[in-house]
This record gives C-alpha cells, sequence and structure tokens, in this order.
C-alpha cells in the first residue's frame, strides 16, 4: 500500500514540476509576475500566421504635421523621418546598471517624426503628438520617463497635441526654428 501511495505521489509530483517547466513566469516591469501562455516553436511554423497589412503607417493627426512639415521647412537642409523607434534615437551604454530594466523602457516606443540634418542624417530633433485618450495618466507617467530620458541624452523632443482639423504652423515652426539647420 505505501508503495502505491509513494508511486501516486511521485506521479503528482512529476506533474506539477512539468506544469510549471511549459508555463515560465515573466516579470513586469512594476514587479507584477503574469502567466504566459507557452507557445511551441513547431506551432507556430506550420500554422497559419495572423499577420495583416496595416493600411497606413500614419494616423492622420500624424499625416497632416508630416505634409505641412514637407511644405514648411523646404527652406531648410532637414530630412523628415516617421515612425522612429526610440532605441535607434538613444541608447544605454551595455555598462549600466540596470541596462535590460533601461532598454524595456524603450522599446517599442516610437518618436512620431524625427527631423534630421539632409547632409548628415544626424537627428536633430524628435517630434511625438500626445494624443487625448482614456490612459491619459498611464500614458503621462510614460511620457514623463521619456522626456527624462531624451533631456538626460541632450536630445530635444518637442511634443505637440495632436490635431486631425490642422495645425498652427507659425506656433510649430517658431517651436522647431531653434533645432533646424538652414
Amino acid at each position: 500500500m505505501q508503495f502505491i501511495i509513494v508511486i501516486v505521489l511521485l506521479f503528482l509530483l512529476y506533474q506539477y514540476w512539468k506544469k510549471h517547466q511549459e508555463a515560465p513566469k515573466v516579470k513586469k516591469s512594476k514587479g507584477d509576475v503574469i502567466d504566459i501562455e507557452v507557445v511551441r516553436h513547431e506551432d507556430i511554423e506550420r500554422g497559419p500566421l495572423p499577420y495583416k497589412k496595416r493600411p497606413y503607417l500614419q494616423d492622420r493627426s500624424e499625416r497632416l504635421l508630416f505634409e505641412g512639415l514637407k511644405e514648411h521647412l523646404r527652406a531648410y537642409a532637414v530630412e523628415i523621418y516617421p515612425q522612429v523607434d526610440m532605441l535607434k534615437l538613444l541608447y544605454v551604454p551595455p555598462a549600466s546598471k540596470n541596462y535590460m530594466a533601461y532598454i524595456n523602457r524603450l522599446s517599442g516606443k516610437s518618436a512620431d517624426l524625427v527631423l534630421c540634418d539632409a547632409q548628415t542624417l544626424k537627428p536633430l530633433v524628435a517630434i511625438c503628438l500626445d494624443k487625448m485618450n482614456v490612459e491619459m495618466s498611464q500614458r503621462r507617467e510614460s511620457d514623463l520617463f521619456i522626456d527624462r530620458a531624451f533631456e538626460t541624452a541632450g536630445f530635444p523632443l518637442v511634443r505637440f497635441m495632436a490635431s486631425e482639423d490642422g495645425y498652427n504652423w507659425e506656433e510649430v515652426m517658431q517651436t522647431l526654428r531653434g533645432y533646424l539647420v538652414e
């Protein structure tokens, strides 16, 4: 009888161990631990993929700003690049304490537009559009971190309120003029 109990206990321990091997924990930046679904590599390779082409690279407010800047910046020696990954603009020295934590804070975030010197492609100023939405307080915390990161790096970051009706080009140009190359 004891032999059967030992076998059952070993089987249950094995099942517990196996379950925890297949379901790794992922640590979120705020310290919460969540379960993630484990997807086997072969399932992804063989099955249909869920990707779809996005209809546009930019939303309406970003496109209006992009087109307006092209028009208003003709006299300046600048190039305009949309949707530039922030980790292409800023970097964390690998020897830094908490290196990956700082990388992860910017991972997946992008500047809506970046103005670069036309000759050297040196980034001059990054532009982010602030959009009013339900997650404004959460987003604001992230925005403050991004603002600090750019300020620390000595890289100008300008924020404009997103508009689908158009922009006040006098104000936009007055804000950007100090960063531009003629």
